[in-house]
């Protein structure tokens, strides 16, 4: 703050500048600061040639003391400059202007000259706190938070300059508020945030300030977003005391470009009020676009109207499809193109309240399912502007509350036209889609944000409306043109609408369909041949190749057998079923079933099962796992530091397996475990050689694979881990290592487990050699974590400190698994080499550069894409829910997620 006193006052045309003494006297130039410039009779303008001057001229800003004094405030030149000086200067100053009026470099055809008014504040940073133009020389200051009054236009230079530098430089020298940037960018500023509360914090406080000095008032939309915010609740919200990082704030600037709000912990906040403080920063973006170049300038009245247009006028805006196409494409049409074009629409929308669109598809059956949850009344517009008589001159009026009547009415609209708009583009998504079912859905009380985003999830709350829409209706309409731009509700009626039905299921008419039950159930039940595309980028020849539960068609089987069991009345009958089940089972060579129904049947002979117990049925029919049986002994038995007796056990139950079950590879038969079905299909790919193949992988190229259970695989590993220690087992460790790669060889734990053997045997080669196997084929986060996190020490050790700390880093970018072990070697290993810490932007570089595998690999990601489309193209939705999940870990994309919710 500028101190008042011992300034000195200048006398006007003394030391022979009397000649030509110029001064204007600026009427209400100077708003007192509080506390400050209270007292009355002090006055402000500029002067010219009554004080020495440099030889380029200009004028000063000044404070009059009398008629023939001043105090010098500033130099302004006459290049639209200001510098603070309190005497008069004979040279220009040699360093940046405390006020500029920059012009902008465009030509303006009208002649006029625009430009932005820009203040240089502490550390030399510069603001832009309003703008201005001039035209036939006069100036117009505009888009200020200085209310400049009647003061604002018709300005000489030196009156803009003045006022200018008076308002934006001088006061807050006094101690005022700074002017914040000019229009509402500094409302931008501060939702540039990442964590929602610490912005609307900031947005609070920017107000708080403003609102105490007279002299300032923000731009009428800035007040309406304040206003907005209140009235979805935000002094609520803020009362709890939440962390900051509770509610996260995004810009989803790759589709609609609009703002997102994500409950990040659960703070008792409702869904209902995460979406209603959503619309708020989102009325407030879209009036901005939708005004233009007058949002900053724009009345209530205006303000109230285009909000009013926002809601009314959804359902007809023009969807600007990206420019770049990052995800696969399909067949024109199918399956996938369809499912991506509508999820698309969900994210291009610019709504002023979001909605939650779930939908399902069965192209070549011609039907779309639509289900919409909308906001409700309470999540329309609560006020509107009124002008009284006075306003429509004055500018006077109030904001009124809107009728519950008139925002249910329109909420109705916001859902049916939004709804119509979502029918068309899945008429458009494809000509063969016949049919859109639309349910609609008003956002309950009770729903949770929280967890909004579970993919599968499907909406429970009753349905406010459902409607069948035909492609000869969409035709005959324009896309529904004239019922999404005007009243919905004749429309609706005319194409039969059924309000407040009594039971409505989500997408039961797609769940009703012939290969519903099939497209759920395969690849582990069912077989369905795979040809062209789909077999290409899965690499199997039919869906039995994609599956990855041991035992998933024979629980099935036994659970079909329970039902029958179930309803039979005498231990006879029962066993008459389950001899009709061995007797197919026999004529399709099934011996696992056959075994399991002999089983059954002695088990129902000595009366040792209730018929009507179905879970002991299907227990007694699938037998005993010996190998998960095993790993529950071999832990009591570590527990008790018996730890040699534990892997007797293991290997017990692991040669009992292969010799009875027959889990050993043959000539032709490969056994093998897959951790996921993005492991499998990468397993298919490289065995194929479509994939840089792992060492594992290269042996089963010509072989059948048959699924072993996931115990038979731990089993292993956990003979690998209470060896490891062992010295004088180590060999042996090592033998039951290689082991578990080869019954899962895209399985990165067997990889680690491995490593970590080779690790403590002091063979650090080996143990990179692994590793880095295990990185070329690791989808999993948490693996490829370890992974690094392990490879990081390992060549720490060989003498590669540079990649070692590469590795560690990576390991921390990529899941925090192993955070805290990882930071603390990688200080060490900085420490103990004098490395500086890895530049995390370029640890993928370095990583290259040292010749270290980046995991997951381009080659593995565009392989599980292509894989994605496939496998929805063959209607094996599981599989591409697993890799499309694995996908969008590492190259995450909001359509590409409502996709994925599309294909249970």
């Amino acid at each position: 703050m500028r101190e008042e006193h011992d300034r000195r006052a200048y006398a006007l045309g003394s030391g022979g500048f009397f000649l030509g003494v110029k001064k204007c006297v600026l009427d209400e130039a100077f708003l007192p600061v509080s506390g400050q410039l209270g007292e009355p009779g002090r006055s402000f303008g500029w002067v010219s040639r009554g004080l020495p001057l440099p030889p380029t001229g200009g004028s000063y800003a000044v404070e009059f003391v009398d008629k023939s004094h001043v105090f010098v405030l500033a130099y302004i030149d006459p290049y639209g400059r200001a510098f603070s000086t309190e005497k008069p200067l004979s040279i220009p100053p040699a360093r940046e202007p405390d006020l500029l009026f920059s012009k902008d470099t465009a030509a303006s055809p009208t002649g006029q000259s625009h430009g932005l008014v820009r203040v240089r504040a502490r550390l030399g940073e510069t603001r832009d706190v309003a703008r201005f133009s001039c035209e036939s020389n006069a100036y117009k200051l505009l888009d200020s938070w200085y209310d400049f009054g009647r003061y604002g236009a018709g300005l000489s230079y030196e009156d803009a300059m003045t006022r200018a530098y008076l308002a934006f430089v001088h006061r807050p020298s006094l101690g005022s508020a700074p002017v914040p940037s000019a229009g509402l960018t500094e409302v931008f500023r501060c939702l540039d945030n990442a964590s929602f509360l610490a912005s609307v914090k900031k947005l609070r406080d920017l107000f708080d300030r403003v609102g105490a000095d007279a002299a300032l008032e923000p731009p009428a939309l800035a007040e309406s977003l304040m206003r907005w915010l209140g009235e979805a609740g935000l002094s609520d919200v803020l009362e709890l005391g939440a962390s900051d990082a509770a509610i996260r704030l995004v810009r989803t600037m790759r589709y609609a470009g609009t703002f997102y709000l994500s409950l990040e912990e659960d703070i008792g906040v409702p869904r209902k009020t995460i979406w209603a403080l959503e619309g708020a920063l989102n009325r407030f973006l879209l009036a901005c676009d939708r005004l233009d170049a007058k949002a900053a300038r724009a009345t209530k009245e205006a303000i109230s109207a285009c909000d009013e247009e926002l809601f009314e006028t959804a359902a007809v805006q023009t969807i600007v499809k990206p420019a770049t196409r990052d995800f696969p494409e399909a067949t024109p049409g199918g399956e996938w193109d369809v499912r991506c074009k509508l999820a698309r629409v969900a994210e291009l929308l610019r709504l002023p309240v979001r909605i939650d669109v779930k939908f399902r598809c069965d192209v070549s059956s011609g039907l779309v399912s639509l289900d919409l949850t909308a906001p409700g009344a309470d999540l329309m517009p609560a006020t509107t502007w009124m002008s009284d008589a006075e306003g429509a001159a004055g500018g006077h009026g109030l904001w009124m509350p809107v009728s519950t009547v008139a925002r249910e009415a329109q909420a109705e609209r916001y859902a049916f036209h939004l709804g119509l708009l979502l029918a068309a583009s899945a008429f458009e998504a494809s000509p063969s889609i016949d049919r859109v079912e639309l349910a609609v859905r008003f956002l309950g009380e009770g729903d949770s944000d929280l967890h909004g985003d579970v993919l599968l999830g499907i909406p429970m709350f009753p349905a406010y409306a459902t409607v069948d829409l035909s492609r000869s209706t969409f035709e005959e309409t324009d896309g529904f043109a004239f019922a999404r731009a005007s009243d919905p509700q004749p429309f609706f009626r005319e194409a039969g609408a059924r309000y407040f039905p009594d039971a409505v299921g989500s997408f039961a008419s797609i769940l009703a369909l012939p290969g519903a039950k099939l497209r759920r159930e395969l690849p582990e039940i069912g077989k369905k041949p795979l040809s062209g595309f789909a077999a290409q980028v899965l690499g199997a020849d039919d869906s039995t190749g994609l599956r990855i539960n041991y035992d998933a068609a024979l629980r099935r089987l036994g659970e079909g057998i329970a039902d029958g069991v179930a309803q039979t009345t005498s231990a006879s009958a029962a066993i008459r079923v389950v001899r009709q089940a061995q007797d197919a089972a026999q004529a399709d060579f099934d011996e696992r079933a056959i075994n399991g129904c002999t089983r059954l049947m002695a088990a129902l002979a000595e009366g040792k099962i209730d018929c009507e117990d179905q879970n002991a049925v299907v227990s007694c029919f699938l037998g005993t796992d010996r190998c998960l049986t095993a790993l529950g002994r071999a832990k009591t038995f570590a527990d008790n530091d018996d730890v040699f007796q534990a892997v007797a056990v293991l290997q017990e139950a692991i040669a009992e397996a292969e010799a009875l079950e027959g889990f050993v590879d043959t000539s032709l038969a490969a056994r093998r475990t897959f951790d996921s079905y993005s492991s499998r299909v990468i397993y298919n790919l490289a065995r194929r050689g479509d994939l840089p193949d792992p060492q594992a992988v290269r042996n089963d190229r010509s072989k059948y694979v048959e699924l072993v259970p996931d115990s038979f695989y731990l089993c292993h590993l956990e003979v690998v881990r209470m060896l490891e220690h062992s010295f004088e087992r180590s060999e042996e460790a090592v033998e039951y290592g290689r082991r578990s790669i080869a019954i899962a060889p895209t399985a990165g734990a067997g990889y680690r487990q491995l490593g970590r053997a080779y690790m403590l045997m002091g063979d650090m080669e080996n143990a990179a050699q692994v590793l880095e196997e295990c990185l070329r084929i690791a989808v999993q986060p948490n693996d490829i974590a370890m992974a690094y996190y392990q490879l990081a020490y390992v060549l720490w050790k060989l003498g590669r400190a540079e990649a070692g700390a590469a590795c560690y880093a990576k390991s921390l970018a990529t899941a925090p698994v192993m955070a805290m072990q990882a930071t603390i070697e990688l200080h060490e290993l900085a420490e103990e080499t004098g490395l500086p810490l890895p530049d995390q932007d370029k640890v993928d570089e370095t990583l290259v550069r040292l010749g270290v595998p980046l995991a997951p690999s381009k080659a593995v990601l565009d392989a599980l894409e292509r894989a994605c489309v496939g496998a929805v193209e063959a209607g094996l939705c599981p599989v591409a829910q697993g890799v499309l999940a694995t996908r969008l870990r590492y190259r995450p994309d909001d359509a590409l997620m409502n996709v994925l919710r599309s294909l249970d």
